[in-house]
């Protein structure tokens, strides 16, 4: 399907001159997330209070308001961010975690064998082990708690419609969900040199450039 030429951006949609929360600092609520200094994220400590702390070492890709879908092998209760980045470091096949401060009765943190795909959850924080690359095989089936179970065969054929601005819906594997329009998302392969595709999210900060009037894979 032949797309209208589209305005898009190699990095984010505005430019963010200079980030004005300190380390350390207060960077927004429930209600929205603001940006931190560089090697710092916005971390969710209950719908009133995010705060920025710094990346753990292990796990340098830090994704606020985020929630991998599915892949889950483990429910690791009361730790602490950086703790849920270590156990996930050092459990054989984990990949990538989604950690959730404000669950009830303790935090709870869930290892998953790979990013599948990502979803808003506020008051969630997802982080990808440095070097964990894409999904990996699920592992075996084990009735574990999870917030996040794995979904049921996605329906949606191959570049058939994904959903629209209200909401993105699955894609087979190897595609990814992409927004053309506020009433069309469509599956797609994703960039042979870009496995990794957030749908709906943004990356704000560090921009380099704006190049208009590329495709997708451009």
């Amino acid at each position: 399907m032949k797309q209208t030429a589209l305005i898009l951006s190699v990095a984010a949609l505005h430019t963010v001159m200079a980030c004005n929360p300190p380390a350390f600092g207060n960077c927004g609520n429930a209600q929205g997330s603001t940006c931190c200094p560089g090697n710092f994220y916005c971390q969710p400590w209950n719908p009133g209070y995010y705060q920025c702390l710094q990346n753990p070492a292990q796990c340098q890709q830090q994704f606020t308001d985020i929630d991998f879908f599915g892949n889950d092998i483990e429910t690791v209760y009361g730790l602490q961010p950086s703790e849920c980045c270590t156990r996930c470091s050092q459990t054989n096949g984990c990949k990538a975690y989604t950690f959730v401060n404000n669950n009830p009765g303790r935090t709870a943190c869930y290892l998953k064998s790979g990013v599948g795909q990502s979803s808003t959850l506020v008051g969630a924080v997802s982080g990808i082990v440095n070097g964990g690359g894409g999904p990996s095989p699920p592992p075996p089936s084990s009735p574990t708690p999870s917030m996040t179970p794995s979904p049921p065969t996605c329906s949606t054929p191959q570049y058939g419609q994904c959903g629209d601005s209200r909401g993105a819906t699955c894609c087979q594997s190897g595609q990814y969900c992409q927004p053309w329009s506020t009433n069309y998302y469509q599956c797609v392969q994703p960039p042979a040199q870009c496995q990794q595709q957030f749908t709906d999210v943004d990356f704000p900060g560090n921009d380099i450039a704006t190049i208009y009037g590329l495709q997708p894979g451009d």
